[in-house]
């Protein structure tokens, strides 16, 4: 969900490629939206199956040519995560 209205009076409409933040209406318009890796649509990474690296478009909303500004790239890193679980013997445990 769009926060607060962000994104709807902005000069710029900036549309992260792989993203959808409206299901019901998708105006490309990304701006305001809390993006987590998991609403990303692997099949728009640049590097798919990688899936790390994402296009941003941005364009000037009053450029009726529509030029984008120079490419910009979100890059996503993945940080795996081990969790110790206690390993219980005698009625102790070691972590």
């Amino acid at each position: 969900m769009r926060r607060g209205g962000e994104g709807n009076s902005c000069a710029f409409k900036v549309n992260l490629k792989g993203f959808i933040g409206n299901k019901t209406y998708n105006d490309g318009q990304d701006l305001g939206y809390l993006i987590s890796v998991t609403d990303l649509i692997p099949q728009y990474a640049l590097d798919y199956p990688k899936n790390t690296l994402y296009r941003i478009e941005v364009i000037y909303k009053e450029d009726f040519n529509r030029r984008a500004l120079p490419e910009t790239f979100v890059a996503v890193r993945f940080i795996a995560l081990t969790l110790s679980v206690p390993n219980w013997q005698n009625g102790n445990f070691r972590i």
